[in-house]
């Protein structure tokens, strides 16, 4: 199913105080969507959460207590809704983003279509007779509300647990609207840009190594830290093995010495050789 149709009707604004979840109307309120998020947890809270779905993580599923108070929850909307199954949707990814798949990203896909296969499954052996898969996950619907939200509503207005500056879905919706703005642009704004792009990040460098040193040259003005420097050292210096020959020098003085001593063996050799025939 397209998020064009699910997410309008399960779409909620936030509120300041009271309800969070004040549903929109909607011109035609005759197909009860239900969506379920069978992301992970951690995923979900980290890239942000449609109020309104219900959980099932692959945690969920192997609990049997939790199991079983969804199979209890479910059993009086069986046959009166259409369950759709929502996964992360990294296979949207090219169409979306124009952005292949790398090998790992191959791997987290899936994993992807193993959970939301799972859960579908789930629902069609307990007898649920409408169930879909939404095309493109959760990356589908967040561009789906990024770029033609219904009621003018845009992530940061339905979802929570969202933070734009942290959501991969939000920095890729960025990176596209750049792209876009950037094959429009004139050959001299697109120059400007690049050299932009380089004086930043440029600049991003010099300030991280600006701060490494004066975090350093901070830890130095320190006595305290400056004793422990002078231990460090030290320590090495007691460490370190004392350069010493002892009984055993190295090969090439070995060699040397064995032809000094043998040289002064001949010369004794002669000298007393003409002792003896002076005497």
């Amino acid at each position: 199913v397209s998020p064009t149709e699910v997410i309008p009707h399960i779409c909620s604004k936030k509120q300041v105080a009271g309800d969070r979840n004040t549903r929109l109307p909607n011109a035609d309120d005759t197909l009860n969507f239900y969506l379920i998020d069978c992301r992970p947890e951690s995923i979900a809270r980290e890239q942000g959460r449609f109020p309104k779905a219900i959980n099932m993580s692959p945690e969920k599923l192997q609990d049997p207590e939790e199991l079983q108070r969804l199979i209890d929850m479910f059993e009086s909307l069986r046959g009166a809704v259409h369950i759709c199954v929502m996964g992360e949707g990294f296979a949207s990814f090219p169409v979306l983003y124009n952005h292949p798949l790398s090998k790992e990203e191959q791997k987290l896909l899936e994993d992807d279509i193993s959970r939301t296969s799972s859960c579908a499954l789930f629902f069609l052996k307990k007898g649920f007779p409408f169930v879909s898969l939404l095309r493109g996950g959760f990356a589908a619907a967040h561009a789906f509300l990024s770029r033609s939200g219904p009621s003018g509503l845009s992530p940061t207005d339905v979802l929570v647990d969202y933070d734009p500056d942290s959501s991969l879905f939000a920095q890729l919706e960025t990176t596209r609207q750049e792209q876009e703005r950037f094959k429009s642009a004139s050959n001299r704004e697109k120059t400007a840009r690049a050299v932009q792009r380089i004086i930043d990040n440029s600049m991003t460098r010099l300030t991280m190594a600006e701060m490494r040193i004066n975090s350093s040259a901070a830890g130095l003005s320190n006595p305290e830290n400056v004793v422990k420097v002078k231990q460090s050292v030290s320590g090495l210096t007691k460490q370190m093995p004392s350069v010493s020959f002892g009984r055993t020098p190295p090969l090439f003085m070995s060699k040397k010495l064995a032809h000094i001593a043998e040289g002064s063996n001949k010369q004794k050799s002669a000298t007393t050789n003409e002792d003896k025939k002076d005497k």
